[in-house]
């Protein structure tokens, strides 16, 4: 599906700093198997000069190994398909996040978005990852989504956030100032912070009903994909596979349960009404409150406790001690230790180790 040979390089920047990168052929190193570059690192327009300050030693490239992809088939010399597959995600990564705006993981395309308001668009975006597989390699392909910056005016985008402005001007550099009106925002401008709660619908609306292709992905057009030797079967769209559902276990419940058997369906099922199948049973209890007792109060302890006991009496917990719904309260230091608080050992008759 690809070439069989692919050599790596690593790339020395400086001392003791190596960077790795892939090439589809050998480069021509001579029997040293590295070569080592002299950089002018100055805008001086008459090289060698003694003015020219060349900053010191140049970039160093040196052979590695050459990649055999076959080998992946084989899952064999673990280090050596680790580093094979990572050349080959670089290769599909490449021309996408030259082309299109990009985080960490996904790039992110306008062929399928949602203006949200507020100032915001939501993009279709796509991971990809090369994965090995029985007999040959998959490119895996997850959806996602980005959040970007509405394009345009960018008073029009401010008015959006804010609802009216008065004389606003943005500020460039240390001291030049530049009336909103006349600058405007690119498309594909990632808003990386925190997405505001009340648009978290809108894009798991938008995520569920994506319905973009893969000939988004246009592997066969890739630069980088046809110069390594790559070849991705795409034509007819994603691989489709045989697959079985297989039955779900039967769940037994507890004596008291109002079904004491249930089959889960489509991998749900619900817990009310249902005791546990060997429910345990709680000797002794106390609440320990790491908070101060100012924004936890004995009333909001027993609310908690109140709710506590309900839920064991619902699933079949029994409690023995005899002051079941009163158990002692006590309020720490919420930097503390209960093993470093002999208060609390007088109630249980030993010490106790361990947080809550």
């Amino acid at each position: 599906m690809f070439d069989p040979k692919g050599s790596l390089t690593r790339l020395r920047l400086k001392e003791r700093e190596w960077r790795r990168y892939s090439k589809s052929r050998e480069l021509p190193f001579g029997p040293q198997n590295s070569q080592e570059f002299d950089v002018c690192l100055s805008d001086n327009p008459n090289p060698g000069s003694p003015q020219e300050n060349t900053g010191g030693r140049g970039p160093k490239l040196e052979f590695v190994f050459v990649m055999q992809c076959f080998i992946l088939g084989q899952l064999l010399h673990g280090n050596i398909v680790l580093t094979t597959l990572t050349a080959l995600n670089v290769v599909v990564h490449m021309e996408p996040t030259m082309k299109y705006p990009f985080n960490i993981r996904s790039f992110f395309t306008d062929q399928e978005m949602k203006d949200i308001s507020s100032g915001l668009v939501i993009w279709c975006g796509y991971f990809q990852s090369v994965r090995p597989t029985i007999r040959q390699l998959l490119v895996n392909v997850n959806i996602s989504t980005g959040i970007m910056y509405k394009a345009g005016n960018l008073m029009d985008l401010c008015l959006m956030f804010l609802g009216c402005l008065n004389n606003l001007c943005i500020e460039v550099g240390s001291s030049a100032l530049i009336p909103l009106e006349l600058c405007m925002v690119p498309p594909g401008q990632i808003m990386w912070k925190q997405l505001p709660l009340e648009k978290t619908k809108d894009v798991v609306e938008f995520a569920t009903n994506i319905i973009t292709g893969l000939f988004v992905l246009q592997y066969s057009q890739l630069e980088y994909v046809c110069q390594f030797g790559m070849h991705v079967e795409d034509i007819t769209g994603s691989l489709t596979v045989t697959a079985c559902i297989f039955q779900p276990p039967t769940l037994k419940y507890g004596v008291g349960s109002t079904q004491p058997t249930i089959t889960p369906t489509n991998g749900a099922w619900n817990m009310i009404d249902k005791w546990f199948f060997r429910a345990a049973s709680i000797d002794r209890w106390i609440v320990v409150v790491y908070e101060r007792q100012q924004r936890f109060n004995p009333q909001a302890a027993q609310d908690m406790i109140d709710g506590m006991l309900k839920s064991f009496r619902d699933v079949g917990i029994h409690i023995t001690d005899g002051n079941v719904n009163k158990p002692m309260v006590t309020w720490q230091d919420g930097q503390g230790r209960i093993g470093d608080h002999p208060q609390l050992i007088p109630h249980f008759g030993h010490p106790i180790s361990g947080t809550s």
